[in-house]
């Protein structure tokens, strides 16, 4: 989470050869009855319009992770409809729901999101051909049943400084929830989100141990800062493709992503009751494994 997934993602979803959701799909993913493919949908207008209420309640939440209706999204509301997922513990102070998640069974939520993906599929008149790009943090809690409903599935993972990700992690997660609640308590919310970064990190972990080597690849956020084509490319050779027929598109994400992003997000550990030298307590090995760089905290802090 908060580690450049959103980037990544849109990158990929900017080629043609690729199916991907749009924003208003995850929030309804079911058409009404009247839907007719390539007429007029309503839930674009509903998305729009619930965006515009999100913005007027908490105009952070944008700048946090700008989107609009159509733009390329998560899968995340598709795993919501099964009362599953981390987005319901980043919005309501809910920590005990989030901690009964991580005890249960993943399976059928995420047997009912390949079925909500089959029928939005359907409502796109895509080819069943075409490979989705999906991507949500909440995999990392749930890697063994993703490969067991998707045994074809080629992981991406994006790494970055774990100062940032709790950070941002527990900005985003505060700014959502103090539209839901009156108890939002940033100290509470740095302790969570550190707690589940943890988690997180774990379970990946412990995952790719039975997860063959060609089948996932490591992205480093400050390579994607740095030189996004190069990296890319390493990707689409991960991947078996040629990079060169989807350059335009992605050149295109590139700037409309800069006109969605006009302010940028700032936090700090701080705010939330944290320090540098707790999270990297907890959270060192990550950074030692996987030769993650740290990224300057003055800049973070802005």
């Amino acid at each position: 989470m908060r580690s450049g997934t959103t980037r990544m993602h849109r990158l990929l979803a900017a080629d043609h050869r690729f199916s991907h959701l749009r924003s208003f799909e995850t929030i309804s993913p079911v058409p009404r009855p009247e839907f007719e493919p390539g007429k007029p949908d309503f839930r674009v207008t509903l998305a729009a319009r619930i965006m515009r209420v999100a913005r007027l309640a908490n105009p952070r939440t944008l700048t946090i992770h700008p989107t609009g209706p159509m733009e390329p999204e998560e899968e995340l509301g598709l795993l919501v409809h099964s009362f599953w997922s981390t987005k319901h513990d980043a919005q309501w102070w809910v920590p005990s729901y989030g901690r009964w998640c991580e005890g249960q069974d993943p399976t059928p939520a995420y047997r009912q999101m390949a079925r909500l993906l089959k029928l939005i599929g359907w409502s796109q008149q895509a080819s069943s051909l075409r490979p989705w790009v999906l991507k949500t943090p909440q995999h990392m809690l749930d890697l063994p049943v993703l490969m067991k409903i998707f045994p074809d599935a080629r992981l991406v993972f994006t790494h970055r400084d774990p100062l940032a990700v709790v950070g941002s992690a527990a900005s985003l997660a505060w700014n959502q929830t103090v539209i839901y609640s009156d108890h939002a308590d940033p100290k509470a919310i740095g302790e969570e989100w550190l707690r589940k970064t943890r988690v997180q990190i774990a379970r990946m972990r412990a995952a790719r141990d039975d997860i063959p080597r060609e089948r996932m690849i490591d992205v480093h956020y400050e390579d994607m800062e740095c030189d996004w084509r190069g990296t890319m490319a390493r990707v689409y050779a991960f991947l078996g493709l040629d990079i060169e027929p989807a350059l335009p598109a992605m050149e295109s994400y590139q700037q409309r992503a800069a006109a969605l992003k006009r302010r940028p997000h700032r936090y700090s550990l701080e705010e939330f009751g944290l320090s540098p030298g707790r999270v990297l307590d907890e959270l060192g090995d990550y950074v030692d494994t996987y030769g993650i760089a740290i990224e300057d905290r003055a800049a973070l802090a802005g």
